[in-house]
Formats: C-alpha cells, structure tokens, sequence
C-alpha cells in the first residue's frame, strides 16, 4: 500500500514508545502469540533469519499481524535491510484500528530509524512531524528530528530542535553532548561549543565529574579534563576510564594514557573498546 494511504489518518500512526530500547519493547504489548514470542527471542538472540522464518508460522497460526509486522520489521532492521523493514512497519500501521495504543507510536519511531538509517531523511522527518503533532512534548523526537534536519542540511531548523531538546531537559549532559559531537561531525562545531559553554556556565552543582570532564575534553581544556575525570574514574566505568585516557592522550601523555586503560583491564571485566584504544 503506498504510504499516502497509510498515513491518511494521523491518529492512526503514532503512540507511545521510546527509539532507544528497540528489543526491550517487543515484549511491552499486548495480545502478542506464541510464535511471535518464539520470534522476539530469536530477534533477542540475533538470530534474524530464524526469526522472519518463525513469524511466517505466527501469521499462517493467525497470530496479531501487527505485532507480526512489527517484529518481521526489526528483525529486517537486524538484517540492515532498511527498506525492507520500513515496509513492515508501515504494513503494521496499516492494521491500525483507528485508536492511537502503544503499539503504532512505538511503531513509528522504528519506521523513522528504518527511514534514516536507509537515508531516507526526508520520509523520517515526516514521520517525526507526525509524532510531535500528537506528542508536542516528547523530547527524543525533537533530538532525532534535528539529526535528520542536518543531514537534509537544514542546519537553523536542526538547531531550533536542538534548542528545544535542551529547554525541555537543560540536565541531561549525555543528550547535550550527543547533540555537540552531531553539529561536530556536520561542520558546526563552534554552534556546539556554546552549548556546552553555557553548560558549564550555568555552574550546576549537581553536574557529575564525569559529565564536567567530557565536557572540558570536547572543549580542548585537556588538563582541566585529566583532572576532574581522575575523580570520575572512582565510579569505575568503561567511559570514564576512556575519556581519562583520551584526555591524557589529547595532552601528548600517552605513557599515562595507556597505563589508564591497563588498569580498567586489570580490575574489570574485559572491554573491547577499552581494549581497542590500549
């Protein structure tokens, strides 16, 4: 069915969901069959093929098609068949009974990764646009929308999304610096800069070390980095103990750098990254 058509009804397309837990979802609605089940874990197991083969049997058994073509959706996404996937997915929204569940807005940002991911930007801007209709608020829509917005190159309306995303969520410091190394990577580092210039500004004391470290890193303040993420290293995580390392390493320390990385791996368990940068 061509997507005009699908799309007729905008309260037919869009509900809840969030685009970062994609295989938590599978099992978050209701109504889903045993063969579908079966095929959510395969998809948990990334076993794709197994997968697609077990959701044939769910629709021939009669099982929810939507959760079929949902699922049949993220296991071509598992495949990297983009294209194949947004099929599915729009197939899914298609058996929308006309009441906006979980399941179509869920739905939808899969439909918008799968656009994305296939460099259809202009088709996952519209259905973002379609998101934010019903859901003015929702936050992970904007940030996505103003990714998409820069790779069509339409740099002031990404950056209205992004200005949004922060209003709505000034302390989320993991979401500020995703935005930062987006406007890096398309040319706009200096647009970014301020970002987290204002970040530090705003002198926030609950700002944790290690949010205060990588932002001085993205900054070029290297040996202020070195220092706050010494602290930040207690908490013992992967990243901290990267961006320490990347820090003494942006300083030409690259002795110490190393050592950093060698005591993670000799606490911790093993981490490829960690391991990769070593």
């Amino acid at each position: 069915m061509a997507q005009k058509n699908i799309w007729k009804n905008r309260k037919c397309r869009i509900c809840a969901g969030v685009f970062f837990v994609l295989l938590c979802m599978l099992t978050g609605c209701g109504g889903i069959g045993e063969k579908t089940a079966s095929a959510t874990q395969l998809i948990q197991n990334l076993d794709y093929e197994g997968a697609l083969a077990e959701l044939e049997a769910a629709e021939e058994a009669g099982e929810n098609i939507r959760q079929i073509e949902r699922s049949r959706g993220i296991a071509y996404m598992g495949l990297t068949d983009y294209g194949q996937a947004a099929e599915a997915f729009l197939r899914s929204l298609a058996h929308s009974n006309g009441f906006v569940q979980n399941i179509d807005f869920d739905t939808n940002y899969y439909l918008a990764a799968a656009y994305t991911k296939d460099g259809r930007f202009s088709e996952a801007e519209e259905t973002y646009n379609a998101i934010l209709d019903l859901r003015p608020e929702e936050k992970d829509a904007y940030f996505l929308r103003g990714n998409v917005r820069m790779n069509l190159g339409r740099f002031q309306e990404a950056k209205e999304d992004f200005d949004r995303v922060l209003s709505m969520d000034a302390k989320n410091y993991d979401r500020l610096i995703e935005i930062y190394e987006i406007l890096a990577y398309f040319g706009h580092r200096e647009d970014g800069q301020e970002y987290l210039q204002t970040a530090l500004a705003a002198g926030d004391k609950r700002m944790d070390n290690f949010s205060r470290g990588r932002i001085y890193y993205y900054q070029g303040e290297y040996q202020k980095a070195c220092l706050v993420l010494e602290e930040a290293r207690n908490e013992g995580s992967a990243e901290s103990y990267l961006y320490l390392g990347r820090a003494y390493e942006a300083t030409g320390d690259f002795i110490y750098a190393a050592s950093v990385y060698s005591s993670y791996l000799g606490q911790y368990e093993e981490n490829a990254e960690v391991y990769n940068q070593l």
